[in-house]
């Protein structure tokens, strides 16, 4: 059971640190449980490994040798992980840039106690102390039981002050993986030990269900929202691919209208020369028929536009002037609400994201006009928890949209507008335009309320890669 729980607990910390190897918060997260991970270790060393050295080299190694391998692992334990727990929630609590000097000031602080503990407490006679000195267990619970309320306050601080909902989510699920493991450790070791109940809790059974738990959540929570920067993916096709079955199509339907519609255009020109010559009125059938070639080529310009391979010709460009060129909007009815710093400047394609945006806001004012004559749009800029992503978001309070439209609107061709004006393949191109800028985006939609546009893309290409809140 030990070794069980060592392995899922190492599994669990790897999870955690390769979501986002950049991001403080996850590196101290996946430091606190590796040194929580030596309480286990020096269970089985004491249980498993040490009998058998003693059985193999019998009086040739002292008994102070052996126990050495325990007392290490044990200082660990009990001086390590709690004061690196308590360093994890204040990252996680922002205070790194809310009060850098006070979080270096605290991170010094948390370890006068240890120097202190391992002058009291000698850590190569660790063993002893925790069988034969009574008060040992009283300091040590008393230490660690404090740093584990402090840890549980600014985690749970961090999630009540956080006013973003789909960031406020993102936390609320890092704090359900990591309380109960760090609050269940804490008591079975510093309550149920020195108490002497820890066998009627059976801790090792508890905390291996306790971890297999958080794993299995943790990855569900990654292939669905992502989870503390990890995001995987379920999808079995390749998007390029996709965009190239768009562009071989496009070519192929171009290369077989093409002489065909320079036909057509020419019959209809001529036959506009005879009506002007007679100077009648042009026919209800020329005119569909006028209307009809036109809306043709529209769909092989957008579409020879909107497939072609993305190559990005990066600059920096302020982000917010860049949404405004982008702005067409219909009428003065549509107002728009900024919720975006005037500091932020983003590297990027200024032609392929002016379109995204110009694609975006389209629809947002067409959500609006199915819905009423008058609306709303709401654009914001923010850091995601994790601060990996500057998250845009483009809100409109429109007709919503269903869950069956939500799961196709990215595919190509699909649309629920006038097909005759719309070839459903603006936001292919706009999924396709941000996967090259190495973000991403999604949609939060109901019916009757209106949609969110979130266009996630790396920190890097903000401000030089520079990370504020």
């Amino acid at each position: 059971m030990l070794i069980i729980g060592m392995i899922l607990g190492l599994i669990l910390i790897f999870l955690i640190y390769v979501s986002n190897r950049t991001n403080n918060v996850n590196k101290w997260f996946a430091f606190a449980g590796l040194f929580c991970i030596f309480g286990i270790s020096k269970e089985i060393y004491l249980i498993n490994v040490m009998p058998y050295l003693e059985n193999t080299f019998g009086e040739t190694i002292s008994q102070n040798i052996l126990i050495m391998p325990y007392n290490l692992q044990a200082w660990i334990a009990f001086n390590l992980t709690m004061p690196v727990a308590v360093l994890a929630s204040l990252y996680f609590y922002g205070m790194d840039t809310k009060n850098p000097k006070l979080l270096r000031f605290i991170g010094i602080s948390l370890f006068v106690p240890i120097l202190i503990l391992s002058f009291l407490f000698s850590p190569l006679a660790l063993f002893e102390h925790e069988i034969h000195n009574p008060y040992f267990w009283h300091v040590y619970s008393a230490y660690n039981l404090a740093l584990c309320m402090v840890f549980v306050f600014f985690i749970v601080k961090s999630v009540l002050n956080e006013k973003n909902g789909h960031i406020r989510i993102q936390k609320l699920l890092v704090a359900l993986v990591v309380l109960p493991l760090i609050i269940y450790s804490v008591i079975t070791v510093y309550i149920a030990h020195p108490l002497g109940i820890a066998e009627v809790l059976n801790p090792w059974a508890g905390i291996v269900l306790i971890i297999l738990l958080c794993i299995l959540v943790f990855i569900y929570m990654a292939f669905r929202n992502g989870m503390m920067g990890l995001s995987l993916s379920k999808d079995t096709y390749n998007w390029n691919s996709e965009m190239s079955l768009v562009s071989k199509g496009a070519e192929y339907t171009s290369h077989i209208l093409k002489n065909q519609i320079d036909k057509m255009e020419w019959c209809i020109d001529n036959l506009k020369t005879e009506y002007s010559r007679f100077n009648a009125e042009e026919s209800e059938e020329l005119l569909i028929l006028s209307r009809s070639l036109s809306t043709l080529k529209d769909y092989m310009n957008k579409i020879k536009k909107y497939s072609k391979t993305i190559v990005l010709s990066e600059e920096n460009v302020n982000l917010k002037s860049l949404i405004e060129n982008s702005l067409s909007l219909p009428n003065d009815a549509v107002e728009v609400h900024w919720q975006l710093p005037d500091e932020i400047y983003l590297l990027c394609d200024k032609t392929h994201m002016s379109e995204v945006f110009i694609n975006i806001i389209s629809n947002a004012c067409d959500a609006i006009r199915v819905k009423k004559n008058s609306g709303t749009i709401t654009i914001k800029g923010e850091y995601d928890a994790n601060k990996r992503y500057y998250l845009i978001s483009i809100t409109d309070d429109g007709a919503g949209m269903s869950n069956e439209n939500m799961e196709n609107m990215f595919k190509p061709y699909f649309t629920t507008k006038n097909p005759e004006k719309n070839f459903g393949i603006g936001l292919t191109y706009c999924k396709n335009a941000i996967e090259k800028h190495e973000g991403s985006i999604k949609a939060e939609s109901r019916i009757g309320e209106g949609t969110t546009m979130i266009i996630a893309l790396p920190v890097k290409r903000i401000n030089g890669g520079e990370k504020h809140v």
